[in-house]
């Protein structure tokens, strides 16, 4: 029986993934017959794929980031009421933006920055973030607003109703969750298409999630408070602690 020929060989061992061969059909190398394994794509986010011995730094990390955006959200209401005439509407509802932009760039790739459900939910929805995650994720969120007003209660010393929401004076509730609807919308549509995979990361990111925020603030807050669920939890959080204080 005859001994196939050497190209022939070749391109059966190629077949099999066993050896590259150049674009003129001649072994790149004869020694080197590790099989070929491509590397995996990065579209789903490396970042979330790996072991649970990390999943306490990303839910940490969410933790704290939540806490920081509530702190200053309902922070601005709050210490105006104590502080009169120095901190104006338009601070308040910059503030946040501004924060949101620390916050991505300091720790977006550590849990991806969400600090929203909605914008966790989306992410799970494109296929980027396992759903198995979210639960951790709200809950976590939660946590970290509920701490922020309990601080703030705590520090500044006025009723947490300051750091609520509430429709604008000569407008219905139904008016004011419309505008939110169209806010979060916009806010969800931003996060997604400025994410790496389901991490709000870079500059880039920073820049138009927090822009966003502010300028919607600036438009939507006379008539709803532009919580767009992320600033939603300090309401979330500050109205039951009103009721509890009795103001």
């Amino acid at each position: 029986m005859s001994t196939p020929s050497a190209p022939r060989a070749v391109h059966r061992l190629a077949r099999r993934g066993l050896a590259p061969i150049a674009a003129t059909g001649v072994p790149l190398s004869l020694t080197c017959m590790a099989p070929f394994r491509p590397e995996r794509s990065s579209r789903r986010g490396d970042t979330f794929t790996a072991g649970r011995s990390v999943d306490w730094r990303r839910l940490v990390s969410e933790f704290y980031g939540t806490f920081l955006l509530v702190l200053v959200a309902a922070g601005g209401g709050m210490m105006s009421q104590a502080f009169p005439n120095t901190i104006s509407r338009s601070a308040a509802v910059v503030a946040p933006g501004l924060m949101v932009m620390g916050i991505i760039l300091f720790m977006g790739k550590v849990s991806g920055a969400h600090l929203n459900p909605a914008v966790s939910v989306a992410f799970a929805l494109r296929g980027d973030f396992p759903w198995r995650r979210v639960p951790g994720y709200i809950i976590v969120q939660l946590m970290g607003a509920t701490v922020a007003a309990l601080f703030l209660r705590l520090v500044i010393g006025v009723s947490a109703k300051y750091g609520s929401n509430y429709p604008g004076e000569g407008y219905g509730a139904w008016q004011a969750l419309l505008m939110e609807a169209v806010l979060t919308l916009g806010l969800v549509s931003v996060i997604l298409g400025t994410a790496s995979g389901a991490q709000n990361i870079g500059i880039f990111g920073a820049l138009g999630v927090g822009s966003y925020i502010a300028l919607a603030g600036l438009w939507g807050s006379p008539i709803s408070g532009t919580s767009m669920e992320t600033m939603g939890l300090s309401t979330f959080d500050a109205a039951p602690l009103s009721l509890r204080s009795g103001h």
